[in-house]
């Protein structure tokens, strides 16, 4: 699971994503400098990265 916040989101802060996180066993937390509570809209470049290389570690599903 990934978990994606905006450093400046007011409405999920930093603290909530990661407690969200730490419920979520093997979850990786990322955080969007720059961003507020849409860091998809806000930093896409930014989030794209993120989102590919979380993707980029995960094994396939079954076939």
């Amino acid at each position: 699971m990934l978990v994606v916040v905006g450093a400046d989101d007011v409405y999920t802060p930093v603290t909530d994503a990661e407690a969200i996180s730490h419920l979520a066993p093997h979850s990786v937390l990322s955080v969007v400098e720059g961003a507020g509570h849409l860091p998809g809209a806000e930093q896409p470049d930014r989030f794209d990265r993120v989102l590919l290389d979380f993707l980029r570690t995960q094994a396939p599903g079954p076939a």
